[in-house]
């Protein structure tokens, strides 16, 4: 599967004038493997994947995902947010459920195990450490089982440790189950750790793109991707 965007505009008005996010913006990028769209503040990350997601509307241009025949298609897709949003009054189940409407307590319970926490069902946000959050949040995407997966900086609030953890759960979860991934971050080990292709986005210009073809788990000291982690510093530094 493969989406394809094609001369976007994206413009926020204000009293004094108007904020162009993106001109005329077009990129093609495989969805069976991580993306990660990289950049600084203000650059359009998070515009984008509202984008992806139908959440806000273009002022001009298109959006389309097509099957490995070239056919159009409208993928399931499911966001991962920077918050997890849990809803305090439901226990961790009932959260991984709320899209759900059968509420089918076997699936919810199916991707908890996938995350690990199979045996926190019925403990409530409040009890849940930020990184038992942030799963929770990736189990309630996943149970709607998508075939796009959306994250929007999920770790940036976690410690080291734990937000090590994650990503590599993230990339677990990209391999066996199959899942696109468009992951959003603006911290360039992360991109570089997890990656397929970097989209390095700049406001209101095209995006530049690095595929990466090192197998899991990458060791960022290796030449080759010191040399890959100092081109993109330099285009992110401009």
């Amino acid at each position: 599967m493969s989406c394809v965007i094609k001369n976007l505009t994206k413009i926020y008005p204000f009293e004094s004038g108007e904020n162009i996010i993106f001109d005329n913006f077009s990129l093609e990028f495989q969805t069976d493997e991580i993306t990660v769209f990289l950049g600084k503040s203000g650059c359009g990350k998070t515009t984008l994947l509202r984008l992806l997601a139908d959440l806000e509307d273009m002022d001009a241009g298109e959006i389309d995902f097509f099957d490995e025949k070239g056919a159009k298609i409208y993928p399931k897709i499911g966001m991962v947010f920077q918050e997890p949003r849990l809803l305090p009054w439901r226990d961790v189940l009932g959260n991984v459920l709320i899209h759900q409407e059968k509420q089918e307590e076997s699936l919810g319970l199916k991707w908890l195990a996938q995350v690990g926490l199979a045996d926190y069902a019925h403990t409530y946000p409040d009890e849940l450490s930020g990184g038992m959050s942030a799963r929770v949040a990736i189990a309630r995407a996943l149970s709607y089982e998508p075939e796009l997966l959306l994250m929007d900086e999920p770790f940036a609030a976690l410690d080291y440790f734990t937000r090590a953890e994650l990503e590599k759960e993230t990339i677990r979860l990209s391999r066996e189950q199959n899942l696109g991934v468009v992951f959003i971050t603006h911290d360039l080990d992360e991109a570089l750790l997890m990656a397929k292709k970097i989209v390095v986005l700049k406001k209101g210009e095209n995006a530049e793109e690095f595929q990466i073809d090192e197998d899991y788990p990458r060791d960022l000291t290796a030449e080759k991707m010191i040399t890959l982690k100092k081109a993109l510093l330099n285009i992110l530094e401009k």
